[in-house]
């Protein structure tokens, strides 16, 4: 291809696009009837992320509402703020108890009865739900 081709080839490219490129001038008719239809789905597209925009700007806006008025209950009630803390790190401790004592027991398995040395292990979706179990373990014959 000549320079003064390639230059063609860029000039109707840029013109009139891939489809003037490939038919010529009934391509770039073609390219102009599509290029018109092509803004109603991207008017449509836009309103539609607009309206995730503003949706997730709501719930913002909320979760920023009922955060302040916890940070003011918290300062109109210390006993109350107090107790939630309390509680909070109570059921954080008993979870985490339960966790370490279900660790050891199933360390204990496995010394007895080792897993196979290959495979994949437990997938994502079993550990999850094993290690909520395990939290909420409370007495031996659950564990």
């Amino acid at each position: 291809m000549s320079g003064s081709d390639s230059q063609h080839w860029i000039d109707k490219f840029v013109d009139g696009g891939l489809p003037q490129l490939l038919l010529g001038p009934t391509g770039k008719a073609v390219s102009r009837l599509i290029g018109a239809s092509i803004e109603i789905p991207a008017a449509y597209l836009d309103g539609h992320a607009q309206k995730i925009k503003d949706r997730n700007s709501a719930r913002s806006l909320m979760s920023n509402a009922i955060a302040d008025r916890a940070a003011h209950l918290a300062v109109e009630d210390h006993k109350l703020l107090s107790r939630a803390i309390d509680n909070l790190v109570a059921k954080e401790y008993r979870s985490q108890k339960n966790k370490e004592d279900i660790a050891a027991i199933a360390l204990e398995n496995l010394a007895a009865s080792p897993s196979p040395p290959v495979g994949d292990g437990p997938t994502e979706q079993f550990m999850s739900r094993f290690e909520n179990y395990a939290a909420d373990a409370t007495t031996d014959d659950l564990k």
